[in-house]
């Protein structure tokens, strides 16, 4: 079963759209949670600025986007790291889907396993510095699908399974915010005073 959200636009530069998997790999099993965001950014609000198609300038672009796909890695990684939280950055997440970087779009999903210490991040191999997507949306994107991931491990680690109630992604979202910092604006699925009010009692 697929649950699907779209999330009010941040501003006419940015719009986040957001989606869940929900669905057991085999007979019994617990199912991941999934949780998708992605970035758009307004053609007419981005500068271009004349290329320069030197050896060097091509170097030190190279150079620079290597350093961004670095600097999204470790903010991952920073975030996470703080709850014990390992992330695994592939190709295709083990919820199945892919994330993806375009010059206008970058899409960045997640996934969270039953049973382990580690969650999945994908960009569907893209390097996020190729995009006209502001760096600093998709760094912020990438705290918040992690945040995401996170709660639901810290879910599981408090109650034993990672889908304790019927709204588990919404009460993720709610945990998150409450407990993770998660910026409230960028939410994959959206909440209610009732999901905090599970997520409170969860954590205890």
């Amino acid at each position: 079963m697929h649950v699907r959200r779209t999330v009010t636009a941040l501003s006419a530069a940015l719009a986040l759209t957001a989606a869940g998997l929900v669905g057991a790999s085999a007979a019994n099993a617990v199912p991941p949670a999934q949780t998708a965001v992605t970035a758009h950014v307004a053609t007419k609000q981005v500068v271009t600025k004349k290329r320069s198609t030197g050896r060097a300038a091509r170097g030190a672009r190279s150079a620079r986007g290597g350093s961004f796909a670095s600097q999204v890695q470790s903010t991952a990684a920073s975030v996470a790291g703080q709850y014990g939280v390992a992330v695994a950055w592939v190709g295709t997440t083990s919820c199945g889907e892919r994330g993806g970087v375009s010059r206008k779009v970058v899409t960045l999903r997640g996934c969270s396993t039953p049973g382990t210490n580690t969650i999945e991040l994908s960009l569907g191999g893209g390097n996020p510095a190729n995009t006209r997507v502001s760096r600093a949306r998709v760094l912020a994107m990438t705290t918040a699908v992690t945040q995401h991931e996170v709660a639901h491990r810290l879910i599981e680690r408090t109650t034993g399974t990672l889908f304790p109630v019927d709204r588990n992604e919404n009460v993720a979202d709610a945990y998150a915010v409450t407990y993770l910092g998660m910026d409230p604006a960028l939410v994959s699925y959206g909440y209610v005073d009732a999901d905090v009010a599970t997520a409170v009692a969860i954590h205890g």
